[in-house]
């Protein structure tokens, strides 16, 4: 063996001992889903379960970790000495066995779904089992739907299962929409105190004082074997003083259960004294005919053939006008109509046979007129409507082309033609996704902006050789000629309506909660209730307004 050589390099063996390695926290992000999924095979294969859910005669096979983690009922009933607890089951005899699925399903997935069949019996079951999460979804989804149809139905499920802000969302869309909730029957299922909730709720919305009373009388009719008392104390919270006049004239005073009723009898005399009573003296007046739940409309009278430049406004509720700024030229034979707080004056004539494509628009805030973009086509006696959130001007006089308006970019953009050319003029409308047009010699048609082309629906009014208005509420047109017709666009037909107290004679019309007035001409005004199926007219000397545009306006 040869000797060891001093000089050569010693090897010394590497250590690691003074180099520890860093910790590393993992996480497995899929865990919870695997395990939840792990869990749910084991129930649905009836491994490890050790607990049953009894309902009506089936047997549902759980684990007791999954209630207790998910449900404080079930957690009570298993950290406690129950006999459910003991037994190792638990009888549901009182709820549905597939909604008790479905919510075993959620327990062990996190995942339900809602639909319109099975959300009030989930929100019973949350309610029990005490599924806070569940059970806030259930209202969430029930909030979302309410509606006309349902509004009440849904307060009472709330009510039932002590759900405050649901109920308390209910009670407010029942009295945001009580104008239109009147003409259902649901209003008639309620109880005497539900009505009278209603009745005098300060928060209580109607357009008209009228529609208090509508509710009150139609509700007493349908329940004529309620104690006679309930006549009284319903209409001594109707605002009688507040009652448009002509109705309190016309409806009011000629019911007989009211003209019958000695207490109701004294309400109309103290609503008359009211109505008498210098402004300045009401304060004496009960409390009662101190404030006003009627809304304000106002009904801007723009151009017109006896005005030229200068702007009106009808206020509806005191049947009064008053002048405002004047447009920025002359016109008449043009249309007028409100959008987004903005009433657009556009086209029209001046003179005899100039005819305009200029347009303004009118802010009530600082009471001016500006000049917005000008059309691309000259055009008279056309039809004007919006639909999400554009003008479309539709034809005119000897005129075919249609345009739509954009206030965001203040410029106009050319739509498809109609399939006809008005030689007399037309009008225009919009129900639902739908703009229909028509005119004296040419049925209606429909424009469709989502595809962008029109449809001949080959059907008129009975007599258009007239002038003529067209209108729109909810699902149907109406026509306002010496005939009056309504169009239902859901059976493309139209029904006979009464007609007018006295010739159209190129007076503006507008709609107004369920109402279509009728302005200017023979300085009258007149206007259709919808659902009384009825024309009134209003005692008015000041409106003198002739073919111009009108469109109903909000003051601040």
């Amino acid at each position: 063996m040869a000797a060891k050589n001093e000089a050569d390099p010693i090897f010394v063996q590497p250590s690691y001992a003074s180099e520890s390695m860093p910790e590393q926290m993992c996480l497995h992000h899929d865990y919870g889903n695997a395990f939840l999924d792990a869990l749910n095979k084991m129930r649905v294969d009836q491994q490890h379960c050790d607990f049953c859910l009894e309902i009506e005669g089936e047997e549902i096979y759980v684990h007791k970790v999954a209630l207790t983690f998910a449900s404080p009922y079930f957690a009570a009933m298993l950290n406690n000495d129950m006999k459910e607890k003991a037994t190792g089951s638990v009888n549901l005899q009182d709820e549905n066995v597939t909604t008790v699925k479905t919510v075993v399903e959620y327990i062990y997935s996190g995942v339900i779904t809602l639909t319109e069949t099975n959300v009030q019996s989930l929100l019973s079951l949350s309610s029990l089992f005490q599924l806070e999460w569940l059970n806030k979804k259930c209202q969430d989804f029930l909030k979302c739907n309410v509606k006309l149809t349902n509004c009440f139905e849904v307060r009472n499920v709330a009510d039932t299962y002590s759900c405050k802000e649901l109920l308390g969302y209910c009670q407010n869309y029942i009295l945001e929409h009580f104008d239109e909730i009147i003409h259902g029957d649901e209003l008639l299922s309620l109880s005497f105190e539900e009505v009278m909730k209603l009745i005098k709720s300060e928060k209580l919305s109607v357009k008209f004082e009228d529609n208090a009373y509508k509710a009150v009388i139609k509700w007493i009719k349908h329940n004529l074997d309620e104690p006679k008392l309930h006549l009284t104390e319903l209409m001594s919270h109707v605002r009688l003083p507040f009652v448009r006049s002509v109705f309190f004239r016309n409806h009011i005073i000629t019911e007989s259960l009211i003209r019958t009723d000695q207490q109701c009898c004294q309400l109309l005399i103290d609503s008359l004294n009211y109505q008498i009573t210098p402004v300045s003296e009401r304060n004496c007046l009960p409390n009662q005919f101190k404030t006003s739940r009627n809304r304000r409309f106002y009904v801007l009278l723009a151009g017109g053939q006896t005005t030229e430049s200068i702007s009106k406004v009808y206020d509806v509720s005191e049947n009064k006008i008053f002048t405002i700024s004047n447009m920025k030229e002359s016109r008449y034979c043009n249309s007028a109509i409100f959008l987004n707080g903005l009433v657009y004056s556009v086209g029209g004539q001046v003179g005899r046979f100039a005819d305009l494509k200029t347009a303004e628009c009118y802010d009530s805030r600082n009471d001016t007129w500006t000049y917005i973009a000008s059309m691309s086509n000259v055009r008279r006696q056309f039809g004007i409507c919006t639909h999400n959130n554009r003008i479309y001007v539709v034809g005119g006089y000897q005129v075919s082309s249609v345009e739509s308006y954009d206030p965001g970019t203040d410029t106009w953009t050319d739509c498809a033609k109609t399939p006809v050319t008005y030689n007399n003029g037309n009008r225009a409308a919009t129900v639902e996704n739908g703009i229909y047009s028509m005119g004296h010699e040419t049925s209606l048609i429909r424009f469709d902006p989502r595809e962008g082309r029109w449809y001949n629906l080959n059907e008129i009014s009975s007599d258009l050789q007239t002038g003529f208005e067209l209108v729109s509420y909810d699902r149907s047109l109406f026509c306002i000629a010496s005939d009056c017709a309504r169009f239902d666009v859901r059976i493309n037909k139209w029904q006979s309506v009464p007609s007018m107290p006295s010739p159209l004679s190129h007076r503006a019309t507008v709609t107004i909660s369920d109402n279509i007035y009728i302005v200017g001409g023979n300085k009258s005004v007149e206007y259709y209730n919808i659902h009384d199926n009825e024309w009134t007219s209003v005692d008015s000397s000041a409106v003198e307004f002739c073919e111009g545009g009108a469109a109903v306006i909000s003051l601040n």
